[in-house]
C-alpha cells in the first residue's frame, strides 16, 4: 500500500501540471507573438552583441531586407508558440547572407516576454544552430 501512495501523488501531479501547462501555452497564442519585422530589432541587436562580445573581428548587421514568415507553430498548438522568420542582411564586411531567426513565446528574461535565436549563415562560428542555420528554422 505505501508503494502506491507515492505513485498516486506522482500521477495527480502530473494531471495537474499538465493541465497548468496546457492554459500556460494556450494563453500564449501565435498571434500575440510580435511580428517578423517587429522582432527584427531584438534579432539584430542579439547578433551584434554576439559578435562584440565573443569574436574578434566582430560583424555587425547594417541593413535587412526581405523580411518574411517562414512558419508559425510548425508542430500544433501543443508545444512553445514559435514564429520562423527570414531575411537577407548585409553586414559591415559588404556581404550579404541569410538570416533566419526564431521568436518564442515565454523564453524572455525570466521566462516573460518573448524570446528571439538567431543564426546568419556563415557566420555560426560555434556552431550552435549547425548545419547551416538548421536549429533556427522549422
Amino acid at each position: 500500500m505505501m508503494v502506491f501512495r507515492p505513485l498516486a501523488l506522482a500521477a495527480l501531479a502530473s494531471t495537474v501540471l499538465a493541465g497548468v501547462a496546457q492554459a500556460h501555452w494556450s494563453n500564449a497564442h501565435p498571434q500575440r507573438l510580435p511580428a517578423c519585422e517587429q522582432a527584427l530589432g531584438k534579432a539584430t541587436s542579439r547578433f551584434n552583441t554576439k559578435e562584440r562580445i565573443y569574436w574578434w573581428p566582430s560583424l555587425a548587421i547594417a541593413a535587412a531586407r526581405d523580411i518574411r514568415e517562414i512558419a508559425v507553430n510548425p508542430w500544433g498548438p501543443y508545444y512553445i508558440p514559435r514564429r520562423f522568420c527570414t531575411a537577407v542582411v548585409a553586414t559591415n564586411d559588404g556581404l550579404e547572407r541569410q538570416m533566419y531567426y526564431v521568436v518564442e513565446a515565454g523564453t524572455g528574461l525570466a521566462g516573460i516576454g518573448y524570446g528571439v535565436e538567431v543564426c546568419v549563415s556563415g557566420v555560426d562560428r560555434n556552431l550552435a544552430y549547425a548545419p547551416n542555420c538548421k536549429m533556427t528554422r522549422p
